[in-house]
């Protein structure tokens, strides 16, 4: 059984770090303003840093992809789908762009309906299971998947 994050590595730390500048210059501003009360300053700290890392929480590392050998399963914190081997029908490439014409990301799909695969969408549909493809995740998904990975 492997965990992996629905968003890469690489755009969470990207993100750490995006928050890290933001709330710096936010603390560096609201700290060395004298206009500004101290309850102010605390009140106003306190609300950033928690949707701060509300944000992080909920965009970077809430959302989950479960592979094992009973099948896939999809973990967040609104919604939760498992998907059996016998119950995946197609596994591939789709391309997901939500505003059409523009850059497309490619993600890994597990589909429980045929011909989803190797399509462009612009909604994630609820019938499958979406994740963006890792070094060494389709080998890993071969000992699983007996039939070939579309894309």
């Amino acid at each position: 059984m492997r965990k992996y994050l629905f968003v890469n590595p690489a755009v969470i730390v990207a993100m750490v770090i995006y928050l890290i500048i933001l709330s710096f210059f936010l603390t560096m501003i609201v700290c060395f303003s004298a206009e500004i009360n101290l309850w102010i300053r605390i009140v106003v700290l306190t609300i950033w840093y928690s949707i701060a890392i509300s944000f992080f929480y909920f965009v970077g590392i809430n959302k989950k992809v479960i592979i094992s050998e009973k099948g896939i399963e999809f973990k967040s914190f609104k919604r939760n789908i498992n998907l059996t081997w016998e119950e995946i029908e197609e596994v591939g490439f789709v391309y997901y762009s939500p505003v059409s014409g523009r850059q497309t990301a490619k993600f890994i799909c597990f589909s429980k309906v045929t011909n989803s695969t190797q399509i462009r969408i612009s909604k994630f549909s609820n019938d499958c299971i979406y994740m963006k493809n890792r070094k060494g995740l389709v080998p890993y998904l071969s000992t699983f998947w007996p039939k070939e990975i579309g894309g």
